[in-house]
């Protein structure tokens, strides 16, 4: 507790050194510059940590992109492919098998990861002027999705900045509404020579779910016996997930070499010798996972084991996480990094992570050493190595080693890409959910050995299309069982996947696809489509002048039949069922987008098919999908 204390002094002492001691005298061109923020109209953005901004690792904010756009559920973003149910902003599964890598204590519960703004996602904005991004959308059932990002600069080198999610819809069935709330704060600040620089974020998230349980009778569905939903009967009424989650955290660097010396107004000398860079992180987590229901003895416990309390269920969790993370670098004020030949950084980290349920408490300390190297043989070619080790109560001797080798060429037409080479090998121990669980109606206290799992990539990118190969090798897999307990397989899995991603456009046609194949050697264990695609056709057109553009389409999604996991409420994860095989059905979607400047609206009617085929469309199993409905969303881009 004594170093927690001290950390947190440290803590409170270079915030208020960060976001209120300002230098009278600022160099702003400077700062931009090395930033690469040249102009008004450019907003970039990094993540996690200060490590990204100085290896210059932005993304670009395309706020002017209109392919796309109607994709308004986070669960259809960013290439994702998820299983969930007929409402927006419940938990979910990812039907792409990846492995989670954590050196210390985590619990293994990723159904609301999509929605969480954590320390690792949080988005830090530079730019010239203040920007403000809107975001709405609506269905019915008074289905709302509601989003506002502002990031606001201060004379250069203080930065705030707010992102605000809003998630609330009812459902189409009994009990299934759905009520995200996420929000960020975020600050920077930077001195005038980027000596030194520091962010911060303070971070909520409140997540409401009603838990239902899913339809009784299927067949109630199949063979349309009853059409209003709010009439069909379910297996949970009063069922109900609460999981709140808020954090801090801070990071802040400083460069031990003598400041560069200044040859003009856009170019400096950095020092002959230089000490490197030091780099020190504190964060903490703050975690509440409460599971109640009215009706404890509802027939759908039954088979998962006998209950406790027969009167009411509320299961309870804490959980706090601190995190110390000290780094040093060989970079110095000025290093470009496409330039630099070798770069070298070492790290270590001290996690301590307490959990309290109904039953217990337990602490846990974990110590990992990190070291990653960058190498630049010549321009186009940049290699990557990185490995983590663990010690301490939880991950024990769990460690990471991954490697990626980008060579990046141009043809004589000047046409660009990459050829990727990646791989990965952990040992990682299983969420701390599979080894300890105390509620209502599932306990369990019990080890599994380390998992071992190995990656190899080769991608291909070229233009708009990306291709990608990969192999992954998974030894002693931990999962949950047909009867939702956790269980381990002895054995190895093998899985090679293919995807295709692929942005094709001639003259105003425009094609975007994204293809995913698996092979897949225990398909008992591992439950993900053999064929997953999403694939839009639109044309484009330029209207009144160029000031407005014009985007109709269709959009279709499409995977393969398979025993799709059940979701257990109780859990908040999912599980193998043998029972129903679901998918082998395409959606149908038909929109419109339309863009006048930095205004973006879409108008689409989601699932069209529903219209006449037949009803069988789930993603996961006695959870129907919504039927046929319109939807309605916007975007606003305000830059002043």
């Amino acid at each position: 507790m004594a170093k927690i204390k001290i950390f947190q002094i440290f803590l409170l002492f270079t915030i208020h050194f960060s976001l209120f001691i300002i230098p009278c005298s600022l160099l702003a061109d400077k700062l931009d510059s090395l930033m690469r923020v040249h102009d008004t109209s450019t907003v970039v953005y990094f993540f996690h940590r200060t490590d990204s901004l100085a290896m210059g690792r932005f993304y670009t904010v395309e706020s002017n992109r209109l392919t796309g756009f109607q994709r308004y559920n986070p669960l259809d973003q960013q290439g994702r492919f998820s299983a969930s149910s007929s409402n927006t902003g419940l938990p979910y599964k990812n039907l792409i098998f990846r492995p989670l890598l954590s050196g210390g204590f985590f619990t293994g519960m990723e159904s609301y990861d999509a929605f969480t703004y954590s320390s690792e996602n949080t988005r830090y904005y530079r730019h010239l002027i203040p920007v403000t991004f809107l975001q709405y959308s609506s269905g019915p059932e008074k289905e709302q999705l509601f989003r506002v990002v502002h990031s606001h600069t201060i004379k250069r080198l203080v930065t705030l900045g707010v992102d605000f999610n809003l998630i609330n819809s009812p459902g189409h069935f009994i009990n299934q509404k759905s009520d995200d709330k996420s929000v960020v704060f975020t600050g920077q600040y930077y001195t005038k020579d980027l000596r030194f620089g520091a962010i911060a974020n303070y971070r909520h998230n409140k997540f409401i779910s009603g838990e239902n349980g899913g339809i009784v009778n299927d067949t109630v569905f199949e063979e349309q016996l009853e059409t209003d939903t709010k009439l069909f009967d379910v297996n949970l009424t009063t069922a109900q997930n609460l999981v709140k989650e808020s954090g801090f955290m801070a990071n802040t660097y400083f460069y031990l070499s003598g400041k560069p010396e200044i040859i003009d107004s856009t170019k400096m000398r950095p020092p002959t010798f230089h000490a490197g860079r030091i780099d020190y992180t504190f964060n903490y987590t703050r975690a509440i996972q409460i599971y109640s229901d009215q009706d404890p003895l509802a027939d759908f416990y039954q088979p998962f084991g006998p209950v406790i309390d027969s009167t009411e269920t509320f299961d309870s969790l804490m959980i706090n996480q601190y995190e110390n993370r000290f780094s040093w670098s060989n970079l110095r004020i000025g290093d470009v990094p496409e330039k630099k030949y070798l770069t070298i950084i070492f790290a270590a980290e001290n996690k301590i992570a307490t959990i309290a349920d109904s039953v217990s408490d337990r602490r846990f300390s974990s110590w990992i050493p990190e070291a990653s190297m960058i190498i630049r043989p010549y321009k186009t070619l940049l290699i990557r190595l990185n490995g983590r080790y663990t010690i301490g109560d939880f991950n024990n001797t769990g460690f990471v080693l991954q490697g990626l080798a980008n060579q990046h060429y141009r043809d004589k037409k000047g046409r660009s890409g990459d050829i990727i080479f990646s791989f990965l090998t952990t040992s990682q121990q299983a969420g701390y959910f599979y080894g300890h669980f105390n509620s209502n109606y599932f306990r369990w206290d019990t080890s599994f050995s380390n998992q071992i799992m190995q990656l190899a990539t080769f991608s291909l990118r070229y233009q708009g299309l990306t291709a990608r190969v990969e192999y992954q090798f998974i030894s002693d897999y931990v999962y949950l069982n047909q009867q939702a307990l956790p269980s381990q397989y002895k054995g190895s899995i093998n899985l090679i996947r293919a995807e295709l991603n692929e942005e094709f456009r001639w003259k105003v046609w425009a094609f975007n696809a994204q293809v995913i194949y698996t092979i897949n050697s225990n398909k008992d264990l591992i439950r993900v489509p053999d064929l997953m695609a999403r694939a839009s056709f639109s044309p484009t057109f330029s209207l009144f002048k160029n000031a407005a553009v014009l985007q109709p389409g269709v959009e279709v999604f499409y995977n393969t039949a398979y025993y799709a996991s059940a979701y257990m409420p109780a859990l908040r994860m999912f599980y193998l069922q043998d029972e129903k095989k679901i998918g082998n059905y395409a959606y149908l979607d038909v929109f419109i987008n339309l863009m006048i400047k930095r205004f973006r609206i879409f108008v689409k009617y989601q699932h069209l098919n529903s219209l006449w085929s037949e009803h069988r469309y789930y993603m996961v199993p006695h959870y129907p999908m919504q039927e046929g409905a319109f939807k309605f969303g916007l975007s606003w881009s305000f830059y002043d």
